[in-house]
């Protein structure tokens, strides 16, 4: 959405209250000139105040060993989070469908690995 034409070259920020020309000021479609009423600096300090106020809540939520979500490579059970697919970087890349006759063995010679390593299964 393009901003309609106008005269103003500046811009008050509602957080600073600091009078900015336009081009510190972030664009926001729901605004009627296209603009935030914040400025780019009052919201990047927002965002990292927020960031810093729910940061352990947030990553608490995300790091949680879920033994009811297996590893869609070789069915460990994931740890990490909770949107992660596959245990490892290997069952990533290696990913086998589960009807494919090598999934089986190359799934079991992985699971041989992590074992080795002291990872839980």
């Amino acid at each position: 959405m393009t901003r309609p034409a106008s005269a103003a070259t500046s811009r008050l920020c509602t957080r600073c209250e600091r009078t900015l020309p336009l081009s510190a000021f972030g664009t926001n479609r729901r605004m009627r000139d296209g603009l935030s009423s914040w400025c780019r600096q009052c919201a990047a300090d927002r965002t990292r105040q927020w960031r810093a106020e729910v940061r352990d809540e947030y990553n608490a939520r995300r790091r949680v060993h879920n033994p009811e979500r297996p590893c869609e490579g070789c069915g460990l059970p994931i740890i990490g989070r909770i949107d992660k697919r596959f245990c490892c970087r290997a069952c990533r890349d290696y990913h086998l469908e589960p009807g494919d006759p090598m999934a089986a063995a190359w799934a079991a010679a992985h699971r041989g690995r992590h074992e080795a390593r002291g990872v839980p299964s």
